[in-house]
């Protein structure tokens, strides 16, 4: 294969890096991967029991948040309480979050990744307030699905963070519920 000029290999067989070093140029790609995989789901709904559903799309997702450059662990308290594994790269988070849902319309188990935009207040982007899309997975007396958004702040001081969210959501598979009042504080470790 010949070069250009530039010493670089034309076209999709040169892979570019971003300036946090991995070779994503966006999280949309997970974003979009996830999505496939939920129609995936619902194609093979009758012959897939929901635990490996849910296997595989946490597995996916967590592959997808450790390729980036920064992530952390945290507990969630509020009308959706669990556990949050967000990954940070320049401007973008992407959070998997995983719990019980006291909605009591659609209460249950549920797996919510989402697609975060970052705007930091300080030059360190340890201040940032974040909003974005995501899904909705809920595992309780029937599968519901629906599509969430998330506005919020996070603050880091060292290793540890606090985020305040708010996160409705709209339930549109096996009921048709919007849920207002889901907000939450989640205190999280970064691992460096």
């Amino acid at each position: 294969m010949q070069k250009r000029a530039d010493g670089n290999l034309p076209g999709p067989d040169r892979l570019k890096r971003s300036k946090s070093g991995d070779f994503l140029q966006g999280p949309k790609y997970i974003f979009i991967g996830i999505s496939y995989l939920y129609l995936a789901f619902v194609y093979e709904h009758k012959r897939f029991p929901v635990m490996k559903k849910f296997l595989l799309l946490a597995s996916f997702t967590l592959v997808s948040t450790l390729a980036f450059s920064q992530w952390s662990i945290g507990a969630r308290f509020g009308g959706a309480s669990g556990i949050s594994l967000k990954g940070y790269n320049d401007s973008n988070a992407l959070e998997l979050l995983a719990g019980f849902n006291f909605d009591s319309k659609v209460d249950g188990f549920f797996v919510s990744p989402l697609f975060e935009k970052l705007a930091s207040f300080d030059d360190s982007g340890k201040l940032n307030a974040f909003i974005g899309p995501g899904l909705n997975f809920i595992f309780g007396d029937e599968f519901y699905f629906g599509v969430s958004g998330v506005i919020g702040a996070d603050w880091r001081v060292g290793r540890i963070g606090v985020q305040v969210d708010w996160m409705p959501s709209f339930i549109f598979i096996n009921e048709s519920h919007f849920s207002f009042t889901n907000a939450a504080f989640t205190a999280r470790w970064f691992f460096e």
